[in-house]
């Protein structure tokens, strides 16, 4: 804090090449964008009462948006205008779907969450309605909790942790 920058206690990193930013959320869930030489503060999901766990998990960017996958959904926040821009829910339902990583790939979004991995078009604009996202079926437990995913190379990687604790 010194420096600038609001806390200390990092959850999660992300840069977005695109608008040349850092964004940095911390474990109070307090958000920071680092671009040039200025600090700008996204206190929004901190402050706001949202029942259960809020934990920022991961940052991935596209575009002018950063995406946190937290533990109520996934929050867009606009870089440029620096701003939350709209908050997601990929679930089977309107409860919260605790969502641990994101990626992209083929012109949609994924989400690794606790009842696995959910998908949706990026050019829905409706994607704040669970009903707009659709479960990956495809997964020999398509409900399993889903960590980390990754699409490279025109293939989706995901990670399912072992409840045996014994590996993935």
């Amino acid at each position: 804090t010194v420096n600038g920058l609001s806390e200390t206690g990092v959850s999660a990193i992300g840069w977005s090449g695109a608008t040349s930013t850092l964004i940095i959320a911390y474990n109070s869930t307090n958000v920071d964008l680092v671009s040039k030489n200025s600090i700008y503060n996204i206190p929004d999901i901190m402050n706001k009462y949202i029942p259960g766990n809020k934990h920022i998990h991961k940052i991935r960017t596209n575009g002018k948006y950063a995406f946190l996958a937290t533990g109520f959904g996934v929050v867009v926040i606009d870089l440029v205008k620096k701003e939350v821009y709209d908050t997601w829910k990929p679930g089977p339902d309107a409860s919260f779907n605790e969502v641990f990583d994101l990626t992209f790939g083929n012109g949609r979004i994924y989400a690794a969450t606790l009842h696995g991995v959910w998908f949706a078009d990026l050019t829905n604009l409706g994607l704040a309605y669970f009903g707009n996202w659709s479960r990956l079926n495809d997964l020999p437990q398509p409900d399993a909790i889903c960590n980390l995913i990754l699409f490279s190379d025109n293939r989706l990687y995901i990670n399912v942790p072992d409840p045996g604790g014994t590996g993935d």
